[in-house]
């Protein structure tokens, strides 16, 4: 007789369900992906391997003769460590971290669908913890990509770590593995989607920022002013949980941050402009030259300036803008001066406490 053929069994539709779970994980391997890419370095073409001349340490290195090996190798190690400190700029992490805990107090009022006070207070605790690794993280980055991109030299950053040689690429990306492993850990610990979202949004931006965005005229200021403006809706997020109740409660401030930081980033670039011209970097001083960027600098610091104005209160509204206000008269006065680095230390290191007084009368309506 003949055999029948054995059909196999059909099993029964599998059903995937898309949660967020599996969205933040698609967009944890689209974000580091690119960034462990762009951390390693170039393949070596095949044929004769060419020595390429060390490049030359300008830092201060003790006597070998004078200290022993092993204490040699402790003093280097050390010094290391501290040009990792140095490059890592911790006195940006209050900001970042005083950002977060701003937003979430903003957006007190907004009903949360946790109602459970340690889940929030859990929630903020991780969006300050993911936001000290993400700003720190994108010093090192930056600091490595100017070094490895020919930016940062003698000549124009004799100072930094990685020109003098007490830091060593290699061991930036060694902390910068291990910083964003913990990021990764930390970001699986969120119970909310949005804000998952939300820190891989910030996490992505500030890669790109560091890597692709920043030679681009323009660009850059618009990009940083967004990167730091959003703290302060990542702690409205983790205060109200989902949904677009929490950034709506947030808006003016976030205008006000966005506004005054990329008012200040124009203004560190016109301190920097015989640097960046000296090195091709097309800051909008260099292309537009310092008058005009100084006067373009004062749109979006205007553009904060009515967002704050914007409140009902007559009296709380003129407390909210009159330090951007004050911001402005005292560009404005800098540039009269002549647009010196000397002249623009003032406006440039007051701005984040004026910003602060905005900020306080902003959020606590």
């Amino acid at each position: 007789g003949c055999r029948r053929a054995v059909r196999p069994a059909r099993l029964p539709p599998h059903r995937c369900g898309v949660g967020p779970m599996k969205v933040g994980a698609l967009a944890i391997v689209v974000v580091l992906l690119p960034a462990a890419a762009a951390l390693m370095p170039a393949p070596q073409p095949l044929g004769p391997r060419v020595r390429r001349p060390a490049r030359k340490s300008t830092a201060p290195r003790a006597c070998a003769a004078a200290w022993p090996d092993g204490q040699l190798r402790e003093e280097a190690r050390r010094a290391e460590m501290l040009g990792l400190v140095q490059m890592a700029r911790l006195k940006t992490v209050p900001m970042g971290s005083g950002l977060v805990a701003l937003g979430a107090y903003g957006a007190r009022h907004v009903p949360s669908a946790t109602a459970s006070g340690s889940a929030k207070v859990a929630r903020l605790l991780l969006g300050v913890a993911l936001t000290v690794i993400v700003t720190t993280g994108s010093m090192l980055i930056n600091d490595y990509h100017d070094f490895r991109e020919g930016v940062d030299t003698p000549e124009t950053k004799p100072g930094r770590p990685l020109v003098t040689g007490q830091v060593r690429p290699a061991t930036v990306k060694l902390v910068l593995k291990w910083a964003y492993a913990l990021h990764l850990i930390l970001l699986c610990l969120i119970d909310s989607a949005l804000m998952r979202l939300w820190v891989l949004a910030n996490t992505l931006l500030t890669y790109l920022y560091s890597v692709h965005l920043k030679p681009i005229t323009g660009i850059k200021n618009l990009v940083c002013a967004a990167i730091v403006s959003m703290g302060l809706g990542l702690g409205a997020v983790a205060q109200g949980g989902g949904g677009a109740a929490p950034l709506l409660a947030v808006w003016r401030p976030m205008a006000a941050v966005a506004g005054l930081i990329w008012h200040r980033e124009i203004l560190m670039d016109i301190s920097d402009v015989e640097g960046d011209a000296l090195v091709g970097v097309g800051t909008l001083p260099v292309v537009l030259g310092p008058a005009a960027a100084l006067r373009l600098s004062l749109l979006p610091l205007a553009a904060a300036i009515a967002a704050a104005g914007s409140i009902s209160s007559p009296a709380r509204a003129a407390v909210a803008a009159a330090p951007l206000l004050a911001q402005a008269a005292s560009t404005v006065a800098a540039g009269r001066r002549g647009l010196d680095p000397p002249s623009l230390v003032g406006p440039i290191e007051w701005a984040p406490y004026l910003l602060l007084v905005t900020l306080l009368a902003l959020t606590s309506v």
